[in-house]
């Protein structure tokens, strides 16, 4: 029996019949079906950004004092055998905190509260940070442990793309990155990149450490409460492609929207999910094209899981497969759509318009793609997305998006928030 349940439903089960190719969306619901299976441990390195741009003043407080307090909070909720070390960087790396046990929490704390007084020269290199850290996580590098670096930083540094590409490169390699920006002024685009697109992590920012919405308490509460149920690695979705069936993009709907890596050879679509909490679903939207056919029932795919169980020492378990099919008929009548799946389809939606929006220099072309992503969002009865996008469609109106109104919006973007208790 499978420790993890596959569910799945298409937006419409009948197709018309055309001569074009057809869109349609495949809903992939990932359901841990074992509650009593062990956690992972923890392998993490905090790496902390010492520059000289941390002793900037937010709110009347320096950067770093923030990153500080950030850091000793997540040192209080690791566990007595979980592995942490503690890196700073500015134009330079060095490490502060050996990769241990965190059985002696209160010396650890003592060095991050010391952190600045390092000296690591004057400009920033985050790249030489990231390195450090990895080499830390390399002493205990284990399939049995959650590897992760967990960055906290304003993202300001030389030599972006090769952040970028430190953690492109790693992220295949059973480690993940995860990026606390520090303030408004935080570089969104390269911490956003570095956790979402090749770290298999997740990102968040920080006004206030003591702000008991957004502070350390709430981020490292909902970080290291996601890496402490941790159950399952190295878990990936594979789709069996039948002929002229393609996949054009894999999406995370749940528990938060997020590009997923895509990996197509042949007739094989590979999603990669990385890490997974033993009570937690994970959503994946695919993308599908499928090609024109003569009236009847059609597999177009078939789906399975692949995971491994560190805790039970079992590596590769898989799913049975799972068979997709669509009726293709010449009844229009019959392509009835499946409402949960096209509400996940347009709150993705929404985030790719609001992207477009950010990026579109005429600033009447950004209000109305503004525009049509909140109408999707009054459609969709979140009250909550509409508020921030009427707010960012003022501020694009009289000629500039505020920074803060940036973050609120990628913020509660990302939110689908669907699922219910019950779900959960």
């Amino acid at each position: 029996m499978s420790q993890i349940n596959v569910e799945t439903q298409l937006m419409r089960d009948h197709v018309l019949v055309t001569n074009e190719n057809y869109a349609n969306y495949l809903l992939v619901k990932v359901i841990p079906a074992d509650s009593a299976v062990q956690r992972m441990a923890l392998n993490v390195s905090l790496v902390m950004d010492v520059s000289g741009s941390m002793y900037d003043f937010v709110d009347g407080t320096e950067k770093i004092r923030y990153i500080q307090e950030a850091a000793k909070h997540a040192i209080g909720m690791v566990e007595a055998d979980d592995i942490i070390s503690i890196i700073a960087f500015s134009d330079d790396a060095g490490v502060i905190c050996e990769a241990q046990a965190a059985q002696n929490k209160e010396a650890i704390m003592n060095e991050i509260e010391s952190i600045d007084k390092h000296d690591l020269g004057g400009g920033t290199q985050m790249y030489k940070g990231m390195d450090t850290g990895i080499a830390e996580l390399r002493k205990h590098m284990s399939t049995e442990r959650i590897n992760r670096c967990i960055l906290l930083t304003d993202g300001e540094t030389r030599s972006p793309d090769e952040c970028k590409k430190i953690a492109r490169d790693h992220g295949t390699e059973g480690m993940s990155f995860s990026c606390i920006g520090v303030g408004i002024e935080w570089n969104k685009e390269l911490l956003t990149a570095i956790a979402e697109n090749y770290g298999h992590g997740s990102w968040y920012y920080m006004e206030d450490p003591q702000d008991p919405d957004g502070g350390a308490q709430p981020i490292f509460e909902q970080e290291f409460g996601t890496l402490l149920a941790k159950a399952y690695s190295n878990v990936t979705l594979k789709m069996h492609l039948f002929k002229g069936v393609k996949v054009k993009k894999a999406q995370q709907a749940e528990p938060e929207a997020a590009e997923l890596a895509l990996e197509t050879e042949d007739r094989l679509a590979r999603i990669t999910l990385g890490s997974m909490e033993k009570d937690s679903p994970r959503y994946v939207l695919l993308d599908l094209s499928l090609p024109p056919r003569s009236p009847g029932d059609y597999l177009i795919g078939q789906l399975e899981l692949v995971y491994d169980v560190p805790s039970a020492g079992l590596q590769e378990e898989s799913t049975a497969l799972i068979d997709v099919s669509v009726n293709y008929t010449n009844d229009k009548s019959q392509t009835y759509v499946n409402s949960e799946v096209a509400r996940y389809v347009d709150r993705l939606m929404v985030n790719e318009v609001v992207k477009k929006a950010e990026h579109e220099p005429d600033k009447a072309r950004a209000t109305r793609l503004l525009q049509n992503a909140e109408a999707i969002a009054t459609k969709l009865g979140d009250e909550k997305l509409k508020t921030t996008l009427d707010q960012a469609i003022k501020e694009t109106q009289l000629g500039n998006v505020s920074r803060e109104t940036q973050l609120s919006l990628a913020d509660v973007g990302r939110q689908t928030g669907f699922l219910s208790d019950e779900e959960e």
